[in-house]
């Protein structure tokens, strides 16, 4: 993890350098997905309501779809923080890293080349082009040029660039050069079916830009529980509405007080994300299972021992 106070024109050669691009192991054997009506309830909660409600909750959230699993890390993740004081870029690479062991987000040790770029700056449309400009294949070009473009002219606070692409399970890897480009490729040399992907999204480096003056009135905390949600696993890049407490609504004008902190349903998503077998085409409606187990087993009420 690695905190840089640096001045509005930093060295892009430096910040760069520090990405990393690794590979991912595969996912294990998937295991049959739970019944989400075998669930006994003992909580005051309407659970046909709770139920209805987390799976809003995903599908807004995520990219889900029965071809692409979720991508999120299996490599270790190096955050670093860029722009504001060693201080406060401490505190929010602890508050990040805390949530990553909770959830079991694969964290790397003290020393280690960063692949999770957080840049808070007063100028990101100008930072961003320069980048573009400058280094055009620091943004994978596999969701194409009119995706990066998208990215670059942005209006939203808080916008994040997911490098994810498959990983091979149980297939041989090709690799191929175009143009001095290397690409690899799952050679499907098994079929997948109905009920197993062949191959699973993983993320790889991600670049999160934070525009300074729309935090402003925000505190670090409630900065670094969203950036931990979008640098976690990739979501859209816009919300749809959801019925759910969710630190995901910070920037949403909803006239109500605007979420202090990453909600239970949050660290209940990322908790079950990262223990769900990605290989299942069930992927998201299992995450689902978990987070009603977790809410509910947090709403019954602690026996004290007479």
């Amino acid at each position: 993890m690695i905190a840089l106070e640096m001045p509005q024109r930093a060295s892009l050669t430096v910040i760069l350098a520090l990405l990393s691009c690794l590979a991912s192991a595969a996912e294990s054997t998937p295991a049959a997905p739970p019944d989400l009506n075998s669930i006994t309830v003992h909580a005051s909660k309407d659970p046909k309501r709770l139920k209805a409600q987390i799976g809003d909750y995903v599908s807004a959230i995520t990219k889900s779809s029965r071809l692409d699993s979720l991508a999120r890390w299996q490599v270790p993740v190096c955050p670093l923080v860029a722009g504001v004081s060693r201080a406060k870029a401490e505190y929010f690479l602890e508050r990040i890293s805390q949530i990553a062991r909770d959830a079991g987000v694969p964290l790397a040790p003290g020393k280690c080349a960063p692949n999770l770029l957080i840049m808070i700056t007063g100028q990101p449309d100008e930072l961003l082009r320069l980048w573009q400009r400058r280094t055009p294949h620091l943004f994978s070009r596999y969701r194409g040029s009119t995706a990066v473009q998208r990215f670059v002219d942005s209006d939203l606070p808080v916008r994040a660039w997911y490098n994810a692409n498959s990983s091979c399970n149980g297939m041989v890897t090709t690799f191929s050069v175009q143009s001095s480009v290397l690409s690899d490729s799952c050679s499907m040399s098994t079929t997948g079916s109905r009920l197993t992907r062949n191959a699973v999204k993983v993320v790889s480096s991600v670049i999160i830009v934070i525009d300074k003056e729309r935090i402003k009135g925000l505190t670090v905390g409630q900065v670094a529980d969203y950036v931990a949600m979008l640098g976690f696993f990739e979501t859209p890049e816009e919300f749809e509405k959801f019925d759910a407490p969710s630190i995901l609504k910070l920037f949403a004008d909803l006239g109500v007080a605007k979420p202090a902190e990453m909600s239970s349903w949050d660290r209940a998503f990322l908790k079950s994300l990262y223990h769900s077998n990605a290989r299942n085409v069930s992927q998201a409606a299992d995450i689902g299972v978990e987070i009603f187990r977790d809410l509910v087993a947090e709403d019954v009420p602690e026996v004290k021992a007479p």
